[in-house]
């Protein structure tokens, strides 16, 4: 799990600490406050076919500025070793809403109660057409038990694209 302070990775320029994500965050979504925003986050570890499997998991958190675009960082876990596909879900998830309940509560600090968060979602690297199928009502009621939107394969991007992109 997720333990702050974590260092964060902006695909065009490097590492930037959580502070830093955090002004960013405040200065992009104060740029044009009018509009409408998302913050999504997303885990995921790469494809594993074989157990036990070694690997690290991916976290993005994007911010999307719903008709007018988007930025997003990533964060890299410490490798860790899996030994059930169950396990390795169940870590990504709790990476996804360790990161996002932060997050959530800085930016109500910083932008005040207009920057609903509540409406935000969580993306999760599960879905009906695979053999992760098994585990959506889990990862589902784990990300509703936080107060979170959760969103499953094939509309989780943040999980399946964005972060599945950087593993």
């Amino acid at each position: 799990m997720i333990e702050l302070p974590v260092t964060f990775y902006r695909p065009q320029s490097g590492a930037i600490s959580f502070p830093e994500v955090l002004k960013e965050i405040v200065a992009f979504i104060k740029q044009e406050p009018k509009c409408f925003y998302k913050v999504i986050v997303g885990s995921d570890s790469g494809a594993a076919h074989l157990e036990p499997f070694d690997t690290s998991i991916i976290t993005a958190v994007i911010v999307w500025r719903i008709g007018k675009g988007a930025t997003y960082y990533l964060t890299k876990s410490p490798r860790q070793t899996f030994y059930t596909r169950r396990d390795r879900i169940i870590a990504e998830t709790m990476n996804s809403v360790t990161l996002a309940q932060e997050f959530r509560s800085r930016l109500r600090r910083e932008l005040g109660d207009e920057f609903l968060w509540d409406g935000n979602e969580i993306h999760a690297d599960v879905g009906n057409g695979g053999e992760t199928r098994e585990f959506i009502r889990e990862v589902v009621g784990m990300i509703n038990a936080y107060n979170f939107i959760p969103v499953i394969k094939p509309y989780s991007w943040g999980a399946a694209s964005v972060a599945d992109k950087h593993t």
